[in-house]
């Protein structure tokens, strides 16, 4: 797997449903883990049917997808603002009280320990990881 899949340019209502949905699933993979969270109770959290997220989401490695996704698009636009920067080097130390402080989040720390430990007993969440750390390095690059 070489890019994460990315949604073609949606309807604005249909960004949001994704955004639901994942917001939904991380609150489920966090308390329930990744094998814990059926589709049920994330379609019980995210407030609507299964098979509305079905039509998002094909399953939950594609959530994982949406999940991995995310966090990586914030991560390319901290690189880009980075390599804007006239001057990177106080471009990189403003932006480390920001990174000290994510990663000081239990939430987010929980969500991504769930993800890597899935990547460890399931190759395909395993690729998509793989894939993101490889962009995020490239966009450092």
């Amino acid at each position: 797997m070489n890019a994460l899949p990315r949604p073609a340019a949606e309807h604005p209502r249909a960004g949001a449903r994704r955004a639901q949905i994942l917001a939904a699933a991380a609150t489920c993979f966090r308390r329930d883990g990744f094998h814990g969270a059926s589709i049920a109770a994330i379609s019980a959290a995210a407030g609507m049917s299964a098979g509305h997220i079905y039509h998002y989401f094909e399953n939950k490695e594609a959530i994982i997808a949406g999940i991995v996704a995310q966090d990586l698009d914030r991560a390319l636009d901290i690189t880009a603002q980075l390599r804007s920067s006239p001057d990177v080097l106080d471009a990189v130390l403003g932006a480390v009280a920001g990174g000290v402080e994510r990663s000081l989040d239990a939430e987010a720390a929980a969500l991504k320990v769930e993800i890597v430990a899935e990547a460890s007993r399931n190759e395909q969440v395993a690729g998509i990881v793989r894939a993101a750390d490889e962009q995020g390095l490239a966009s450092l690059v």
